[in-house]
Formats: C-alpha cells, sequence, structure tokens
C-alpha cells in the first residue's frame, strides 16, 4: 500500500510541475502574441488594388553607349561600349582616340563587328586621351558616342576613386548607382565610429 502512495503521490507532483511550467510559459509569452495581434498581420493602412491585366509598353530608359576606357594592365588601354537595342543587326565599329586634345586617330584597321570591346595596345603613355567610337551602318559612319576620358599618369592603377572620411569612420551602408558605366556616390552614407 506504501507503494501505491507514493506512486500517486508523484503522479500529482509531475502534474503540479507540468502546469506551473505552462502558467509560467504563458505569462513569459508577449499577450499580442497570444492573441495574433502583430503589426506585420493587421497593417494599419489600406490594401492596394489588385493589379488587373499587363502594361500598355514597356518601360525603357534612354541610353547611351556607356563608352568606357581603363587601364587594362601591361600598359594597355581597355574600351567598352554598349550595342543599343535600335541598332541595325549589321551595325560595325570604328574607335577612335585623341590625345590632349589633337586630333582624333582611327585605331582599327576594318570595323569592327563581333564585338563592342577593343584593346589599344599602343595608348600614348602619360598624356590624356580621349576615346569613342562611330557606328558605321550600310558602309556610312554616323554619329560618334560620348568620350571615355583616360587622365594623364592613368598607367596601370586600378580605376577606383578612393574617399578618405574626416575621423575614424568606417563606412555601413553606402550606395552606388550605375549611370552611362560611370559610378557616383550617392548622398545616403551610414557611419560608425568605433
Amino acid at each position: 500500500m506504501a507503494a501505491k502512495g507514493s506512486t500517486m503521490t508523484g503522479r500529482i507532483l509531475l502534474a503540479v510541475l507540468l502546469i506551473g511550467a505552462a502558467a509560467a510559459a504563458a505569462a513569459a509569452q508577449d499577450a499580442a502574441e497570444r492573441a495574433y495581434f502583430v503589426p506585420a498581420l493587421q497593417p494599419k493602412h489600406k490594401d492596394k488594388p489588385p493589379v488587373r491585366g499587363w502594361a500598355d509598353r514597356r518601360v525603357e530608359e534612354k541610353l547611351g553607349r556607356g563608352m568606357v576606357a581603363t587601364p587594362g594592365g601591361e600598359g594597355k588601354v581597355y574600351l567598352g561600349w554598349r550595342l543599343l537595342k535600335t541598332d541595325p543587326q549589321s551595325t560595325a565599329f570604328n574607335v577612335y582616340r585623341s590625345v590632349d586634345g589633337g586630333e582624333p586617330v582611327r585605331l582599327n584597321e576594318d570595323p569592327l563587328t563581333a564585338t563592342t570591346d577593343f584593346i589599344d595596345a599602343q595608348p600614348q603613355a602619360g598624356r590624356a586621351s580621349a576615346y569613342w567610337v562611330r557606328p558605321v551602318v550600310a558602309g556610312r559612319e554616323v554619329e560618334p558616342s560620348e568620350k571615355a576620358l583616360l587622365k594623364a599618369g592613368a598607367g596601370d592603377k586600378p580605376h577606383y576613386t578612393s574617399i578618405k572620411f574626416q575621423g575614424d569612420y568606417t563606412a555601413q551602408r553606402i550606395a552606388v548607382a550605375l549611370e552611362e558605366f560611370q559610378v557616383e556616390l550617392k548622398a545616403r552614407v551610414g557611419f560608425h565610429a568605433p
């Protein structure tokens, strides 16, 4: 009989412990979570109207050639540009360079048809150079692209701009936007002082 009483006492003790643990968990839980009243589940703004159908036309940016010139290593200059959606399939390109504002020199013998990049293997070291392309359509050159400038003394240095902060800061968030392949640093920069 004594064994039966200890088993009963053990069961009662276990039940009390389980009820106590459940009560402690319920008290520790946020009341808003118990009622499923979380702002993300019940937003205060009105729902947006449903979208029906498709756009009438595709929104497209007006892009230029995006001409770039960057040191390519071993004293060479890498040039790149865009092929535009409006270019005829047979469009070719002639590549030009002007040194220190002088007369332009065509760098390729035949118009380029297979690619939209070019390597200037013999740039004018230590002098400012401007590069551009002229599309060739139906055997005739048309309007030139914008010019890509390579500063004097660019050499084989990495092609980026380093920005030093005033003070002992590290950047947390920096927004960078590409516009015609020229990187612009946007105004929003989050700073963290160590």
